[in-house]
């Protein structure tokens, strides 16, 4: 009975989901969670291999929103998830939608054919090399277009890239504005794209950050390869400069705002300071000024003309 569990739990698990002569807009509802649970457990890659007749874009969507889609028509497309990829894909699985709690481990294919199209997309756990990539980070991109093109940039990244005590910036030097965007393997991170300015400079939050380092963990053979992404720009106008990452790891960022605060604290001491010492002045003063007008009040002194400077002491001119 033990070996029987064994057997049936080791077993190949895949998912098959297929369309057949759409010609519109189609979303088809599928669960892939047992195929990623195994790959998680049994330390494996899943492949994930879509066909079809006809040329055709297609999506990965939950609760409505598309997290994952071709850049542009494929008949094939062949990717590999990998450990933070899987666990994108799980997190995503499992999450319920607000007004939809059937959702749960729900995922969507999304086709958009540009004609009667047919065929299927096939999920399922494969065997992979284990052996780590030794590269080192790329991380910026000259940039040089004449306009209205989409220019695509390999970014190889090391471990200190991925990991969870970094921040990552984006800093941009062009002469115009450009969108970006993240993908790998014909495939974009459909919900994060945004536009650079000529001069910017964009602190990547923690949850798109964690997107590209899931879409790093995609590969697009079954070879083990380097972990990387494509860094994606679209260009309207002419457009020259230089676009690059800047990694500032977490206890580096750290210093620099404990700096920023002791500084702070330091002026805001020497304001305190000076505000004290002004107003004891002018306390001062005003204490001095009385102690006058009381000496004057006791003592009065002669009339102007009445009185002799160089005397030793006060007295009427005879």
């Amino acid at each position: 009975m033990f070996l029987l569990i064994l057997k049936a739990e080791s077993e190949e698990i895949s998912k098959r989901v297929s369309f057949n002569k759409i010609q519109h807009f189609s979303s088809i509802k599928f669960n892939i969670t047992p195929v990623l649970y195994q790959a998680k457990n049994y330390n494996k890659s899943v492949q994930i291999v879509f066909f079809a007749n006809t040329p055709i874009i297609y999506r990965l969507s939950k609760c409505g929103n598309s997290f994952l889609s071709t850049w542009d028509k494929v008949l094939q497309h062949e990717i590999f998830l990998q450990d933070e990829a899987i666990d994108w894909f799980l997190n995503i699985s499992n999450a319920s939608c607000r007004d939809n709690h059937s959702e749960m481990h729900q995922l969507h294919l999304d086709l958009l054919p540009s004609g009667p199209s047919s065929g299927a997309v096939m999920f399922k756990a494969f065997d992979r090399q284990t052996e780590s990539s030794m590269y080192r980070n790329t991380t910026s991109f000259i940039i040089n277009s004449g306009g209205n093109e989409h220019l695509t940039f390999k970014s190889v990244i090391s471990d200190d890239f991925l990991a969870e005590n970094t921040t990552v910036q984006i800093k941009s030097d062009l002469t115009s504005p450009v969108r970006v965007n993240f993908g790998k393997c014909g495939l974009i991170l459909s919900d994060e794209s945004f536009h650079l300015h000529k001069t910017d400079n964009i602190v990547l939050t923690g949850a798109v950050l964690s997107k590209i380092k899931s879409l790093a963990g995609i590969q697009c053979s079954s070879h083990n390869e380097e972990t990387s992404f494509e860094f994606l720009v679209t260009t309207d106008n002419t457009t020259s400069g230089v676009v690059f990452f800047e990694i500032v790891k977490e206890n580096e960022s750290s210093d620099v705002e404990y700096v920023i605060l002791a500084v702070f604290i330091v002026i805001f001491l020497l304001v305190i300071f000076c505000f004290v010492l002004k107003c004891s002045k002018h306390g001062s003063s005003k204490m001095l000024q009385k102690k006058i007008e009381d000496n004057r009040n006791r003592f009065p002194m002669a009339p102007i003309l009445n009185r002799c400077d160089t005397c030793g002491s006060i007295h009427r001119l005879q």
